[in-house]
């Protein structure tokens, strides 16, 4: 189970970096591409977090590993 346990956050994260986008459909189109970015920038920073939660639960190496420092540090910028 422990095994699984990485998986499943991640998962979970993935989950709650697209219910933003999801949500993107029913704004008012004054106010979408701002909400676009900010949905853009929560979904790199939970990518932020996920990358190295799965090089850890890989035991090394995981894609992404190396970009989510460039890729978490551009949407904190672009959040603000």
């Amino acid at each position: 189970m422990l095994s699984v346990l990485p998986s499943l956050v991640v998962l979970g994260l993935a989950a709650l970096a697209a219910l933003p986008l999801v949500l993107n459909r029913f704004s008012p189109p004054e106010i979408l591409a701002e909400r676009r970015a900010a949905a853009l920038a929560l979904a790199g920073m939970i990518n932020g977090i996920a990358h190295p939660l799965l090089a850890v639960a890989a035991e090394g190496y995981f894609p992404g590993l190396l970009s989510y420092p460039f890729i978490g540090a551009a949407s904190i910028w672009l959040f603000l």
